[in-house]
């Protein structure tokens, strides 16, 4: 074989993967629609805000250098209205009215479980970028990827803390009385707290929406505890932490990803922050991180006029986890975007982003502390790694 013949079978064979992929992605249809369901009235829009945020910087990036082979991407968008009933009903209709090949979903937990059976008896891939409960991907369904930390994690790993760093015996606990709190407050916070040796001496629910904490609050203090664990959103907890100073209670506090977003801080008075002892588990705070993340959140700022949150992030790296996993497809059909989702590995802006076999992501994760209005407003205690919790 001569050696121009040899040298072109190797080129050849080089060029073969990028033609086969310029061919099947020439057969997705531009411009390319994704489907997306988040809360933009009611109780969550906050997080459906924060979502499309991120989401949307992300898209705009992407359209700008050439979108996805060529394609611009545009979102086929819809308000749940923070009803999970109207999620279910809107999957229906991003499906079989507007015919999307893939729908991005919501933001609060109750919403994407609303979607799921819709969209696996479709057989339509549903990526979540942002939604904590173990619900999502603990039901064996094969259509549906979570790409936020489980609330499994989050709190074995503030277990963990509780009874290595704060060194607490006696605990009470304060959480929201719904789907999202409290399944992991009683099947997972409190047994890991009582097998390594913890009392949870009491345990009190709320109500989403409710405006006075105290009897709950009170109640923890008599029966005794070193400390108090929250599981719960940004208006709650600070109006508890704000009963917590003003009773003087001051009792310790750990909590969940709810208190790490800007909305809590804005809520507290400063000599509420600064008397407040308060650690939390999560996998990105605005205050800290790595050069990649802090150049991210200045971007982020400069459009936005405000810091970014946990759900801007997962938004943000969401649309490029799925150019990436488009890319790789080839294609829009259902089985190409299922097998490329559960195959591809990312790094994003929170990290590295790749799946287990139950379409849950693992996620590295931060121990952050409270400090007063004059700091930063969360410090970065110690990290974790993926797969640690």
């Amino acid at each position: 074989m001569t050696g121009k013949i040899r040298f072109s079978l190797i080129v050849a064979c080089q060029l073969l993967p990028l033609l086969w992929a310029a061919t099947a992605m020439a057969k997705v249809e531009c411009p390319l629609r994704i489907g997306f369901v988040r809360p933009e009235s009611g109780g969550g829009a906050s997080f459906g805000h924060s979502l499309e945020e991120g989401l949307n910087m992300a898209l705009k990036e992407i359209n700008a250098t050439g979108g996805i082979a060529g394609c611009e991407v545009k979102l086929v968008a819809y308000d749940s209205q923070s009803i999970p009933s109207n999620a279910a009903v809107l999957a229906r209709r991003l499906i079989y009215q507007d015919k999307v090949p893939l729908i991005i979903g919501s933001s609060p937990s109750p919403e994407v479980v609303a979607m799921m059976e819709i969209t696996e008896n479709a057989g339509v891939p549903l990526y979540v970028p942002s939604a904590a409960s173990a619900n999502i991907t603990n039901q064996g369904f094969k259509w549906v990827w979570r790409q936020s930390v489980i609330d499994v994690s989050v709190a074995k790993l503030l277990a963990d803390t509780i009874v290595t760093d704060m060194h607490w015996k006696r605990v009470g606990i304060i959480y929201e009385n719904t789907d999202y709190a409290k399944p992991v407050v009683t099947k997972v916070m409190a047994p890991q707290l009582t097998a390594k040796g913890v009392t949870v001496v009491a345990t009190e629910a709320f109500n989403p929406g409710d405006t006075d904490l105290s009897g709950q609050l009170l109640r923890i203090k008599d029966a005794g505890v070193d400390g108090l664990v929250y599981w719960g959103h940004e208006k709650e907890a600070a109006i508890l932490t704000t009963e917590n100073h003003e009773l003087k209670v001051d009792l310790p506090m750990a909590a969940n990803t709810g208190v790490v977003y800007p909305g809590y801080l804005n809520l507290l008075s400063e000599n509420v922050q600064a008397a407040t002892k308060l650690i939390a588990a999560i996998p990105f705070v605005w205050t800290g991180g790595n050069d990649r993340q802090r150049a991210w959140v200045k971007e982020f700022k400069a459009i936005y006029g405000i810091n970014p949150d946990i759900t801007s992030m997962d938004g943000y790296d969401s649309g490029y986890f799925l150019k990436a996993a488009i890319t790789a497809a080839g294609s829009m059909e259902p089985e190409a975007l299922r097998k490329a989702i559960s195959a591809t590995v990312y790094d994003g802006v929170g990290g590295q982003i790749f799946y287990d076999k139950t379409g849950q992501a693992a996620r590295a994760l931060n121990i952050v502390e409270l400090t007063p209005k004059s700091g930063p407003g969360y410090r970065i205690l110690k990290s974790v790694p993926a797969g640690q919790y």
